[in-house]
């Protein structure tokens, strides 16, 4: 199910109200996924690759293969699922979020470079009030992407979330009046 927001907040708690029975609800192209199908998984877990291996050198094609059926797991467990997709309703980018954290955000490799992690990523910070992503340290434009929407590196650790020794940043964006 994927459901579609309007513009406005307060407008989205009245129209779920009214007329939730439909799958849609109309939202600048961004679609929040509602218990996604194990076809609509396939997708993700396709674009997952398809972004991986065109931003994350640093893993082997044997940590991909280690880490595929993890990152399905977090999928299905994710707290939310927001995706982008094309005219025709292919999926082109989608964003996992829990609390005020983006938990993952990847794009289609064909996709790259149209604004769509941009857009996912702007939504989050002003709809969502994200404040947190980790991002792994060889990732440089993973960083360089976030650094330029005002995300700032707070702390590291040595190794990623499964243990690999894939050093991981922890960035923020800074509080109102805060200096990081």
């Amino acid at each position: 199910v994927r459901v579609l927001f309007p513009p406005s907040l307060p407008i989205l708690k009245r129209w779920t109200r009214d007329r939730f029975r439909s799958h849609y609800i109309i939202m600048d192209s961004i679609s929040k996924l509602v218990q996604p199908e194990a076809h609509t998984v396939g997708i993700l877990m396709e674009i997952w690759e398809s972004s991986v291996r065109a931003t994350h050198d640093l893993l082997s094609e044997k940590e991909i293969n280690n880490l595929r059926p993890l990152v399905e797991q977090q999928i299905l467990k994710m707290e939310a699922l927001y995706c982008i997709e094309d005219p025709r309703g292919r999926i082109q980018a989608f964003m996992g979020v829990a609390r005020n954290k983006i938990e993952m955000l990847f794009v289609d490799a064909a996709d790259r470079g149209k604004g769509l992690g941009k857009k996912l990523t702007e939504y989050a910070i002003r709809g969502l009030n994200i404040q947190f992503v980790d991002v792994n340290e060889q990732n440089r434009g993973g960083l360089g992407f976030y650094e330029h929407l005002g995300f700032r590196v707070v702390a590291r650790s040595s190794r990623d979330e499964v243990g690999l020794s894939h050093p991981i940043l922890f960035i923020r964006l800074p509080q109102p009046g805060a200096t990081l």
